[in-house]
């Protein structure tokens, strides 16, 4: 058996094969893969001799490769964008382009999108393929670009001098983006970006400002924002302290350097008043209680400014605190009539005796040096005040009187231990101070219009007398004697004034039985003869407060539990 021919390479595009057999057919693999495109054949040789094949043509092919990608564009609505692939491979070269992932009906290496719209934003690729694969290109981000639009305009703002300012903007647009902010309508040097940014400002900085903002799609102009620049607030003319009369009306003014764009508030005491708002403020008719403190907090972009205060004064007619007391004045003493009054300043006064004025007198108090049958009679004191209202009080003065005993003690004779009164009655100018007297010596704390004596003795026996002293001097009434008598009628040795039973000598108080009856208990029961209803019974046995058994269910004259205990049941 004769081996399988070999194929053997013997120089470069020419190879032999040997061991072939006449009429027989082979394909043979070369020992080693030959890269190299060009013309083939192959020497047959055997014992017989050798031939040479026909040439054969080698041609390798190669796979795509991607050498430039498609670029991602912006556009503008209605534009167009073209989108190219370049690739390297063998050809035929087919293109499938893609968008966001979903094949397009384009098969060329260019896609042009024309008329874009928001449908042809997305992401792009190409795949290109031959008969040895195919590649894909990088992706290329198609973008629509809106057209040029402020989308937030800048905002009006009123600055105190001196403060810094930002004015911004945005706004949707395509690349790049220019800005140019204009002051009425002029360009401002540096105003090239989205935030414009205004240092110390003064009046000159104060106008319209807008900015035109310019993008790949075209350009837009914003709204104007005014910018108002105030002064700090000057107050030229403070509200002003204010005295007025109850019912009166009240207006606080409050002028300030024309300061645009202030706002008032009145405050009382510190405290805002609702509603007080204005320049101005009116209160229609004051009362006391709308007296005190008021100023003004002005305000405005510069902050605010608080006035100097103002003092409101809220006087009311005159009004009698304390009136003049009526007197009784002893001859030849001094008289004082005072009256105290409040109300709006100044405050006169008139006093008038029986309905005439008197002279000199226009203070608050009226002095009669020395009271005399003259001074007696009604005065009164009109009161004036700075509001225009009247006030009247009247007070009596008259002669005031020695003290005198209208009714003097009396003598008594009294039995030992009884008790005795003495009286007095006495009249005089107010107030009358009493005290008694024994024999001429005070009796300590004997000083009202009566003396009582408890339980005389014989040692209280004795001249009883009462000085009465008031406001014009003093008097002593005569003296009453006072004889104690010592009568023990049942000699039992205690005075009949002491003695609760003086006709019984074995008793000196009633007890239970009275007197003249013993309070005497034969049955030891501790209830007296007199008042027990059940006498005789048992000692140490229970009774109730007639003397007989407490508990006697079987109404034999027992208590039923001493029975028990006693061992008689």
């Amino acid at each position: 058996m004769r081996p399988d021919p070999r194929l053997a390479p013997a120089s470069e595009g020419r190879c032999t094969m040997t061991q072939v057999r006449i009429g027989e057919s082979h394909i043979v693999e070369p020992e080693r893969r030959v890269p190299i495109k060009g013309e083939y054949d192959v020497v047959v040789t055997n014992d017989c001799g050798s031939v040479t094949s026909a040439p054969a043509t080698l041609t390798v092919r190669q796979g795509p490769v991607i050498t430039a990608s498609p670029q991602s564009q912006g556009v503008c609505p209605g534009g167009t964008v073209t989108l190219t692939v370049a690739a390297a491979g063998s050809e035929p070269l087919s293109y499938r382009w893609r968008q966001d992932g979903i094949a397009l009906a384009e098969t060329g290496p260019t896609l042009t999108l024309a008329d874009v719209g928001p449908g042809h934003a997305g992401v792009y690729d190409c795949v290109v393929s031959n008969g040895c694969g195919e590649a894909a290109t990088a992706p290329a981000v198609v973008t629509l670009w809106p057209e040029t639009t402020v989308t937030t305009p800048p905002e009006s703002q009123t600055a105190c001098a001196g403060a810094d300012v930002t004015l911004s903007v945005a706004a949707a647009a395509g690349p790049p983006v220019s800005y140019q902010w204009r002051h009425d309508g002029a360009a401002v040097p540096g105003g090239d970006a989205a935030t414009l940014v205004l240092h110390a400002v003064s009046a000159a900085d104060a106008g319209t400002y807008d900015v035109v903002v310019t993008g790949a799609c075209g350009a837009a102009t914003s709204r104007g924002a005014v910018l108002t620049v105030a002064e700090p607030v000057q107050i030229l003319r403070a509200p002003e302290p204010q005295s007025v009369c109850e019912g009166a009306a009240v207006t606080f003014q409050v002028d300030v350097a024309a300061a645009a764009h202030v706002t008032y508030q009145w405050r009382k005491d510190g405290t805002p008043l609702e509603g007080a708002t204005a320049a101005s403020y009116t209160i229609a008719a004051a009362a006391p209680a709308d007296a005190g403190i008021y100023d003004v907090v002005v305000t405005s972009a510069c902050g605010p400014v608080t006035s100097a205060p103002a003092q409101l004064d809220v006087g009311t007619g005159p009004q009698i605190v304390e009136p003049p007391r009526s007197q009784e004045v002893c001859v030849g003493r001094a008289a004082l009539l005072s009256v105290t009054a409040v109300g709006a300043p100044p405050l006169t006064y008139e006093w008038r005796k029986d309905g005439v004025p008197l002279a000199d007198a226009h203070e608050p108090t009226l002095l009669i040096a020395a009271m005399g049958p003259a001074d007696v009679g009604a005065y009164d004191v009109r009161i004036s005040g700075g509001c225009g209202d009247t006030a009247n009080a009247v007070a009596t003065l008259a002669l005031g009187t020695e003290p005198r005993i209208v009714t003097p003690p009396q003598a008594q004779t009294v039995p030992a231990g009884s008790a005795v009164t003495l009286r007095v009655t006495a009249e005089g100018t107010a107030p009358l101070r009493y005290q008694w007297r024994r024999d001429g010596q005070d009796r300590p704390g004997a000083t009202q219009a009566e003396l009582v004596l408890s339980a005389v003795q014989p040692a209280d026996a004795g001249l009883y007398d009462v000085v009465v002293t008031g406001a014009c001097g003093s008097v002593t009434s005569t003296a009453a004697e006072l004889v104690v008598l010592m009568i023990d009628s049942d000699g039992d040795g205690v005075p009949d004034g002491a003695d609760g039973c003086p006709d019984d000598p074995l008793k000196v108080q009633a007890g239970v039985c009275g007197c003249g009856r013993p309070d005497n208990d034969s049955d030891g029961d501790g209830v007296a003869d007199c008042v027990d209803r059940c006498p005789g019974t048992p000692a140490g046995m229970p009774v109730d407060a007639n003397g007989c058994a407490a508990r006697d269910c079987d109404q034999n004259g027992l208590d039923d539990l001493w029975e028990i205990t006693s061992g008689r049941a």
